[in-house]
C-alpha cells in the first residue's frame, strides 16, 4: 500500500462501498378535533423527527351561531330594535328556507327615516326590511381561512360576514368576533380548541387520514 500527499492512500486496496441507507418516507397525519373540526398536522419524516403545524384560523372558530335573523316583511322599526336590543350593527335577512337573501344594516335602517325640519310628516306605511336591505351580501363558508374573511370586510368595508354551508346560514363573523379572537391571542384553530376543551394542551385527537 502506498501513501501519496497528506493522508491520500493509493494501491491495490480499494475502499469497500456501502449499500445506501434506505430511510422511510415522510408521514403526514391530519388529526381532527371533535369539538372545532380543527386540523393539526403532524409530520414524521425518516429521522423520526416529528413536526407539528397548527392549521390558521377558519371563519367556524370565531363565528357566532345560531345566528339571530331578519325577514323581509318585518318592519323596519322593528328591525331596529332587534338590532339595538342585541348590540348588533347589521343582521342576515333570509327566507323560509334560511337561504341569505340580504342582509340589513344599521344604515339601510335609518337611511331616509329622520325627517329635516320644515319636512312634511311621511304618511306613507312603515318600510319592511326587504326594501331596504342590501341584496345580495358576499357571504364566505366555515373551512374558509379567517384572514381571507377580514379582507373581505376590510376591502368592502363590511362589518359583518354571513357564513354559508350549502346555501343555508350557519353563523355569521363580526369584526367583534374577530377583535375577541385578537384579544384573547388565540391565532390557530389549535388555540380557539384548547381555550374552549378547557385544556393546557392538545394531546388528544382522532387521526383522520393520512
Amino acid at each position: 500500500m502506498l501513501w501519496e500527499g497528506e493522508g491520500r492512500c493509493v494501491g491495490a486496496h480499494r475502499p469497500i462501498p456501502r449499500p445506501p441507507i434506505s430511510r422511510p418516507p415522510a408521514v403526514e397525519i391530519r388529526v381532527r378535533r371533535p369539538c372545532l373540526g380543527a386540523r393539526i398536522r403532524v409530520i414524521v419524516d425518516g429521522n423520526d423527527a416529528v413536526r407539528r403545524e397548527e392549521a390558521a384560523m377558519r371563519a367556524r372558530d370565531v363565528m357566532s351561531s345560531p345566528v339571530i335573523t331578519l325577514r323581509m316583511d318585518t318592519p323596519v322599526s322593528a328591525a331596529a330594535a332587534l338590532l339595538v336590543s342585541h348590540g348588533f350593527t347589521s343582521a342576515p335577512v333570509v327566507d323560509a328556507e334560511n337561504r341569505v337573501v340580504g342582509i340589513a344594516t344599521e344604515s339601510d335602517l335609518v337611511r331616509g327615516r329622520i325627517r329635516p325640519e320644515g319636512w312634511p310628516p311621511d304618511e306613507r306605511a312603515e318600510p319592511l326590511v326587504g326594501a331596504v336591505m342590501t341584496p345580495s351580501p358576499v357571504g364566505m363558508r366555515p373551512e374558509d381561512d379567517l384572514a381571507d374573511v377580514v379582507e373581505l370586510m376590510l376591502g368592502k368595508r363590511l362589518r359583518s360576514v354571513p357564513i354559508v354551508e350549502d346555501g343555508e346560514l350557519v353563523g355569521i363573523v363580526t369584526r367583534r368576533d374577530v377583535l375577541r379572537a385578537v384579544a384573547r391571542r388565540e391565532l390557530t384553530s389549535e388555540d380557539v380548541w384548547r381555550r374552549r376543551a378547557g385544556e393546557p394542551d392538545a394531546a388528544r385527537g382522532e387521526v383522520i387520514g393520512s
